[in-house]
């Protein structure tokens, strides 16, 4: 590698150890909130990994990626469990499309 020993030492002390603030990274990016549970607060993720996926599958959508494209991308063996999981998020955007085309909405 060219990133000399020194460099690598410190970014994964800056970037990766949570332990240098004392505060795991999560809690300071804002990913993890605290609830009570039996009496005690705990911390708890914000988001489940599924809610992360669905996430970069509307940004993707929102790119206009081609179908087959996302649908290779999350994984779905056919393109309908693309069309049915996504489906309302592929209304959206082609609903968006026609609105910012429209003639009306150029004069406003």
């Amino acid at each position: 590698s060219s990133i000399p020993k020194t460099t690598i030492a410190s970014i994964n002390t800056t970037n990766w150890d949570h332990t240098v603030t004392n505060t795991p990274r999560c809690d300071q990016s804002g990913l993890t909130e605290t609830i009570r549970k039996d009496g005690e607060q705990i911390e708890v993720p914000k988001f489940r990994p599924y809610d992360l996926r669905h996430f970069y599958a509307s940004l993707l959508i929102e790119q206009n990626t081609n179908l087959k494209k996302l649908q290779s991308l999350m994984g779905h063996r056919n393109i309908e469990t693309t069309f049915n999981t996504y489906g309302h998020l592929l209304d959206r955007a082609e609903n968006a499309k026609v609105k910012r085309t429209g003639l009306l909405d150029i004069l406003h």
